[in-house]
């Protein structure tokens, strides 16, 4: 098939389920159409750019694409985003391609507009996530100037018939864990919970390794981190002190796998060291059987070891591939 056989178009409504159908391919990721549609449906639908005072691009602005091969399936999709809140003059790229229909020139359409558009806007970094364990993604992001920016692991815990989880379900021992409790989001004060548990996030995420930009507002996190796919109160717990909280750990249940993901878990540097993010943790392994989940996944930046070591020395996670975040900087005038 000739490159000429590939349309570049605008996403459209109807495109829903086959970039789902991608993302789940060349991304692994556990999405369905409807679950695409209901993320898009909380984001503006205007772009919103401007610039600071050191002409660096701000503000909110997407573009959507997908690529269609004759019969008009969707074989591709580039997503170029960015959120007020991401760093200043960066632009974040997601960039797949069904595998059979790769080394046909739809990658390379793809992105040349997708940079193309970043150009105009004048951004100045583009970042981009590739799988571990796709060589070929690797290769052409390469080829388009992307270097390996930071490492994110994958670390899974089979609870079924896995006896190398049997220790991490121990319970602890009041010499563990005298001073806090842990308790479902819900059951905080309705009054205070969302200021409350909005402040640990803000402070424990500012803290990860890689981590750039602002933190989105408390108006946002209600809608990108409470009301995303998978979440519920339920699925949330939040470690007190007396009745302060101190930190949190949030899985996201992907029922069509049976499995639960681990999202976020964070404690505030000033509660470090006590063995809170391990408790947390046990609680969501605890929580994973008692729904009936056969596994638990999450992702840990290589640069942050201590809680690669709670996963994987204290927990029994199993190292699998992960993800490169890479980076490509464009020329600024």
């Amino acid at each position: 098939m000739s490159n000429e056989a590939i349309a570049i178009r605008p996403m459209a409504a109807d495109d829903y389920e086959g970039v789902a159908a991608i993302l789940r391919v060349v991304l692994r990721e556990s999405v369905k159409g409807e679950d695409v549609q209901e993320e898009d449906a909380k984001l503006p639908k205007e772009n919103a750019f401007k610039y600071d005072n050191q002409g660096r691009l701000c503000g909110y602005g997407r573009l959507r694409l997908v690529a269609a091969n004759p019969d008009g399936d969707v074989v591709g999709y580039g997503l170029a985003w960015r959120a007020p809140w991401t760093a200043p003059g960066e632009l974040n790229h997601t960039l797949a391609v069904l595998p059979q229909a790769r080394g046909q020139g739809c990658g390379g359409a793809l992105y040349a507009q997708l940079e193309g558009w970043a150009s105009e806007h004048k951004a100045h970094r583009l970042n981009y996530v590739v799988r571990e364990d796709d060589p070929a993604a690797l290769s052409f992001a390469g080829r388009q100037g992307f270097e390996i920016d930071r490492h994110m692991h994958e670390s899974v815990l089979q609870l079924a018939g896995d006896s190398g989880s049997a220790g991490a379900l121990e319970p602890e021992t009041a010499a563990q864990a005298p001073e806090w409790t842990i308790v479902p989001y819900a059951k905080l004060p309705e009054d205070s919970r969302e200021a409350s548990v909005y402040g640990v996030y803000r402070d424990t995420q500012l803290d990860i390794p890689g981590f750039s930009g602002d933190y989105l507002p408390l108006s946002e996190w209600r809608i990108h981190v409470l009301g995303m796919a998978g979440s519920a109160p339920e699925h949330l717990f939040v470690a007190l002190v007396g009745d302060i909280p101190v930190g949190v750990a949030h899985v996201l249940i992907e029922p069509e796998s049976s499995e639960l993901y681990c999202e976020f878990t964070g404690v505030l540097r000033t509660y470090r060291g006590r063995g809170i993010a391990t408790a947390l943790k046990r609680h969501c392994i605890r929580h994973a059987r008692a729904c009936g989940v056969r596994t638990l996944r999450t992702h840990n930046d290589s640069h942050n070891a201590p809680m690669l070591a709670i996963n994987r020395d204290r927990l029994g996670f199993k190292a699998m591939p992960g993800e490169y975040r890479m980076c490509k900087l464009l020329p600024r005038d």
